[in-house]
C-alpha cells in the first residue's frame, strides 16, 4: 500500500471519528484541525507535539495529528519534534469544518553545550560552506546556569524540503529570501533561555559569490512565534573583503530570515471552491505560488470563504491548490502558470471528490 493511500485511509478514519464526536455536522459549535507531519524526504514524523488555541496533540506512527473542539479563529499552530526545526503556521478554523495543514520539518543542527560565561558564538555546519554565525555578549543571557545549549541551522531555498518547511505567515512586504536561520538557545532543562532584547545579536551569513556580490544590503526578519508573522528587525550589509552579509538584531532565539524586498510586488488572490456550480468554499486548502527559480515559494491556507492571498515579487509563478481528505479526496487538474508584472493576479480553482473533474482558471 502506498504512503498516499495510507494517509488517505488514516484521514478518512479520523473523519469518521469526528462525525461520531459531532465535530463535522449540523449543530456543531467548534471546528477541527488535522494533518500529517513529515520530514524533508516525505517520511512521517511520529511523536511530534502539536498545539493550537490551548489544545495539544501528538502525531502517531503515520505522522497524523488531530485537534478537536477548536473555536472559530485564525489558529496559530506550533509543531515541535526532537531533532527538527520547529514550525509555526496560521490556519483558519471554522465551526463544523475540518481544516488541514501538513507541515514539513527539516533536521536541525545538534544542541551543543557551552559554558555560559564565555562569549556566545554559534555557527551552522553546512557542507557547501554557506553558513551563518551568531554572536553576542555573554551578559546578554539572563540565566544562572553554568552551561547553555546552542544550535544554529541555516536553510537555503535550494535545500530539499525547504519550500514546505518554512514557518510563518506570508503576510507583509513581498521579498526574495536568501536564507533562513533557526537559532536555539536552551537552559540545561531544555526550556528556552531568556535573552536581554536591549542587547544586540549579530548574524553573519556567507553566501554564493554571484548572490552576495550583487547585494549591498538585505533585510533581517524575525518570526513572532505567538502570531506566526515575520517582522523586519534589522539590516544586513555586505562585509568588505568577504562574501557575506552581516547585521545586528535585538537579541532573541527562534527563526530569522535574510531577504531582499521586492521593488514591484505581485498579489496573488486565489478562490478555491468544490465545483463551479455550487461555489461552496473549500476551507484549509493549500494555495502555493512558486517562482521558476525556486527562490520564492510561498503558501497559505484558504479561509472560511475559500480564499487565500499571497504577496510575492513580480515574475513568473506556478500557482497550485491542493487538499487531502476528509471528507473528500481533493485532486488538482494540473499546474497553472501565469506571467505577469506587478499588480494583482486572481485565480479560481475547483476541487472535487476523487473521480470528479477538477481544474482552475
Amino acid at each position: 500500500m502506498s504512503q498516499y493511500w495510507r494517509m488517505t485511509a488514516a484521514l478518512a478514519s479520523a473523519a469518521a471519528v469526528a462525525a461520531l464526536w459531532g465535530c463535522g455536522g449540523g449543530g456543531a459549535t467548534s471546528g477541527s484541525l488535522q494533518g500529517f507531519v513529515k520530514d524533508a524526504a516525505g517520511r512521517p514524523i511520529a511523536g511530534c507535539s502539536v498545539s493550537a488555541l490551548g489544545a495539544t496533540a501528538t502525531t502517531d506512527g503515520d505522522g497524523l495529528y488531530r485537534l478537536n473542539d477548536l473555536p472559530e479563529a485564525a489558529a496559530v499552530v506550533t509543531y515541535r519534534a526532537a531533532g527538527y526545526s520547529p514550525s509555526v503556521a496560521r490556519v483558519p478554523v471554522a465551526i463544523g469544518q475540518t481544516s488541514q495543514w501538513h507541515p514539513t520539518l527539516c533536521a536541525a543542527e545538534p544542541i551543543v553545550d557551552r559554558p555560559t560565561a564565555e562569549p556566545f558564538t554559534a555557527t551552522s555546519n553546512r557542507a557547501d560552506g554557506l553558513n551563518t554565525s551568531a554572536t553576542m555578549a555573554a551578559s546578554t543571557l539572563v540565566t544562572t546556569a553554568a552551561t547553555i545549549g546552542r544550535s544554529l541551522t541555516t536553510f537555503l531555498p535550494a535545500d530539499p524540503g525547504y519550500a514546505l518547511s518554512m514557518p510563518g505567515s506570508a503576510a507583509g512586504p513581498a521579498r526574495t529570501t536568501l536564507a533562513r536561520i533557526y537559532l536555539s538557545i536552551t537552559e540545561p532543562s531544555g526550556s528556552a533561555a531568556t535573552l536581554n532584547p536591549a542587547k544586540p545579536l549579530t548574524l553573519e551569513w556567507t553566501g554564493d559569490a554571484t548572490v552576495v556580490a550583487a547585494i549591498t544590503s538585505a533585510g533581517l526578519y524575525h518570526l513572532n512565534p505567538a502570531t506566526g508573522v515575520w517582522a523586519l528587525v534589522g539590516a544586513a550589509n555586505q562585509v568588505a573583503g568577504r562574501l557575506s552579509l552581516r547585521g545586528d538584531v535585538p537579541a532573541a532565539s527562534g527563526w530569522y530570515e535574510i531577504a531582499v524586498p521586492a521593488a514591484t510586488p505581485l498579489t496573488v488572490q486565489a478562490l478555491v471552491v468544490e465545483e463551479p456550480s455550487s461555489m461552496k468554499p473549500v476551507i484549509g486548502a493549500t494555495v502555493r505560488a512558486r517562482s521558476a527559480s525556486g527562490a520564492v515559494d510561498v503558501y497559505a491556507p484558504t479561509n472560511a470563504a475559500g480564499r487565500a492571498e499571497l504577496v510575492v515579487p513580480s515574475g513568473d509563478y506556478t500557482v497550485t491548490a491542493t487538499k487531502l481528505p476528509p471528507p473528500y479526496i481533493y485532486v488538482q487538474k494540473g499546474l497553472l502558470k501565469k506571467t505577469t508584472g506587478s499588480g494583482t493576479l486572481q485565480v479560481t480553482y475547483w476541487l472535487q471528490p476523487q473521480g470528479g473533474a477538477s481544474g482552475g482558471n
